[in-house]
């Protein structure tokens, strides 16, 4: 049995909502959805658009990917284990618009293929996103809120666009770099540690990574670090203390004030807000 969603579904959250227990029953939509990981991992059956086939692909923080009307999917989450993403819903007609905005072939690559594309998110990405995603969350349908929604799909799909180009440049150990840099464990690392994996020196590894990623090794690993840190602020009770300890941020204020300057309020002040909005 396969449940359908139709847009009265998502009538009280018109332009996007967080899920903490995803639909483990196969459904399908009406509409586009894109979906982001934010903590945790799953399993996702993808069933073929061809008929037939089951498709299951395991997910992680960053992980993205866009859902087309009718494609039926389902997710398999360890309720022991913190999980959590958000959905972003676009109309057909709206997909479209926007889809042609950013190139000329998107919508026909999003609708042609047999699986639904999914895509890694860089921890900039993420964080500019989720920057965006705040003022709609949970409101009423609105030009301004429409207008911010519509750059949100807009900035998504470039940045698969600009990521399918541009990763198949990257150098390789660049790429096992990345593939790290998304490990807790990895990020914990002092910076001198997670260089000497790459068999280059400090300054030629530091210069190209900002070259390539534009922006400083420190700098990405401090944002990866701290969103992290703001879903476990959303979706844990850890203290400040337990996330510095775990993500190893030195003392509490050195984590107080690079969050500050990341999300523009303080730890406590972002979960209070989050919490309140999942209430």
């Amino acid at each position: 049995m396969v449940e359908k969603f139709d847009e009265s579904i998502i009538k009280n959250n018109p332009y996007a909502a967080v899920w903490f227990v995803p639909p483990r029953i196969p459904h399908k939509s009406t509409f586009f959805k894109i979906t982001y990981i934010e903590e945790g991992e799953a399993e996702i059956d993808f069933f073929s658009r061809n008929g037939g086939s089951i498709k299951k692909v395991a997910v992680k923080s960053k992980d993205a990917f866009i859902i087309t009307p009718d494609d039926i999917h389902c997710y398999h989450v360890n309720p022991k284990m913190r999980y959590s993403h958000k959905d972003l819903y676009i109309s057909q007609n709206l997909m479209r618009q926007c889809c042609e905005m950013v190139s000329e072939q998107l919508y026909e690559e999003l609708t042609c293929e047999e699986y639904p594309i999914i895509f890694r998110l860089s921890t900039a990405a993420l964080s500019s996103i989720s920057e965006m995603m705040t003022p709609i969350m949970f409101e009423p349908i609105s030009n301004v809120n429409s207008s911010i929604h519509k750059s949100i799909v807009i900035y998504i799909l470039g940045q698969y666009v600009a990521l399918k180009e541009c990763f198949n440049h990257y150098p390789k150990w660049i790429k096992k770099l990345l593939r790290n840099l998304d490990k807790e464990s990895f990020l914990t690392l002092p910076i001198e540690e997670m260089v000497k994996e790459t068999g280059f020196s400090h300054s030629y590894v530091c210069s190209r990574f900002k070259q390539y990623m534009g922006m400083s090794l420190k700098k990405y690993v401090n944002k990866s670090k701290l969103l992290i840190a703001s879903a476990m602020l959303s979706s844990t009770d850890y203290t400040i203390e337990d996330i510095v300890e775990r993500l190893d941020f030195n003392t509490p204020s050195n984590f107080i004030n690079l969050f500050k300057a990341e999300f523009g309020e303080t730890p406590g002040k972002y979960r209070k807000s989050r919490k309140s909005q999942t209430e």
